[in-house]
């Protein structure tokens, strides 16, 4: 099957830089026929009709620094960009904050399976693999200091294996210790985050 090929418009707005383009008002977007919460952008002097041609965020964004939303976040997250203020900084925080909550809350509803012993090895395991990889996590969205990271040591890390096992195995371990845990989990990207929230 041949592609389509680009029609004029596509192909001006694909060379078109960054700085050729504009925010949409709440309004315009509604015009267009796109939710107000959207994000997208138009070039600067075309005529807000019915069938003009819109680029969303990601692709201006990756238009602006040649990269994507999620890559950006993560460069400003661990410091590699600065944010260009202290309210964007918060902003942002909070914007994340509740992503977490929303995303840990669904996770949490969750109808889980109990494990096996067998299970609870393997993914204890695959845990302790995990942790090597992680030298510092965020507070989660139980943190009474969400700001900022914290370092992850040698002592921790080794604790880490057997916290895991207990609560996989349906057990007890004190607030502090549960929530470090799932601070570590969230930052190895863990796929049984799920049971420790629910657990």
């Amino acid at each position: 099957m041949s592609r389509k090929k680009p029609t004029a418009a596509e192909k001006r707005i694909a060379a078109a830089p960054a700085s050729a383009f504009r925010k949409l008002t709440k309004a315009e977007l509604e015009k267009l026929g796109f939710s107000p919460k959207s994000e997208r952008l138009i070039e600067s002097g075309r005529r807000i009709a019915r069938g003009v041609k819109t680029i969303s965020k990601r692709l201006f964004t990756f238009k602006n620094t040649d990269s994507t939303p999620e890559a950006i976040a993560e460069a400003h997250a661990e410091g590699r960009i600065p944010y260009k203020s202290q309210q964007t900084q918060e902003a942002a925080r909070k914007q994340k904050v509740t992503r977490e909550r929303e995303r840990e809350t669904r996770l949490a509803g969750k109808s889980l399976a109990p494990l096996t012993s067998k299970q609870i090895d393997g993914k204890v395991a695959e845990f302790e693999k995990q942790l090597t990889k992680v030298k510092r996590v965020s507070p989660g969205p139980h943190a009474t200091r969400p700001r900022g990271y914290y370092r992850v040591n040698a002592s921790t890390r080794a604790r880490m294996p057997d916290l895991l096992r207990k609560k996989l195995a349906g057990e007890w371990v004190p607030d502090g210790d549960w929530q470090q845990l799932a601070d570590a989990m969230r930052a190895a990207k863990h796929p049984d985050l799920a049971r420790v929230l629910k657990s």
